[in-house]
């Protein structure tokens, strides 16, 4: 099952640049080193300072991280129009023309998906209420509802059995 972080991880690849070229710098804000306090403890670690460093970055970062942003809308926008006859159908569909945008987007190429049969045989096990959350148009819409969906046991059992099943 595609989720909204291996999505943005997939959009993530076409960061890199074309050619190599010298680094810029930008500022990053670290912790200082400083003394801790004496009644500091793990749980309740000391407040320390910041100091700013400079750290290399890649000219053409910016332009990189727009292309990712683009491709990973296009994605979610090809998702959630994505149809099928039950939810486990259209969860599938909007899963492939997601990888599909981002493929066309990219040039990015990635290992094959399970094959729809396993893939919605292992959804309809789901409760209803977790095979809705499966649909991406769904899920954005009621976020607050499928929130619970994602560390539910059953639904990360069907995500191992389909990292096992058959691909297409």
């Amino acid at each position: 099952m595609i989720t909204r972080a291996s999505v943005f991880a997939l959009a993530l690849v076409a960061l890199g640049c074309a050619e190599p070229a010298e680094p810029a710098t930008a500022a990053v804000t670290e912790p200082a080193t400083t003394q801790a306090p004496e009644r500091a403890t793990v749980a309740n670690p000391p407040l320390t300072p910041r100091q700013t460093i400079e750290v290399p970055v890649p000219e053409g970062a910016a332009e990189g991280l727009a292309r990712a942003g683009e491709a990973l809308g296009e994605a979610l926008r090809a998702g959630a129009a994505a149809e099928g006859d039950t939810p486990c159908d259209a969860a599938y569909s909007g899963a492939i023309a997601m990888i599909e945008a981002l493929r066309a987007r990219t040039g990015q190429t990635g290992g094959a998906a399970p094959s729809r049969e396993a893939y919605v045989a292992a959804c309809s096990e789901l409760p209803p209420a977790a095979q809705h959350c499966q649909v991406l148009a769904y899920a954005l819409e009621h976020s607050e509802e499928c929130r619970q969906w994602r560390t539910d046991p059953r639904v990360l059992a069907l995500r191992d059995r389909l990292a096992a099943a058959p691909r297409r």
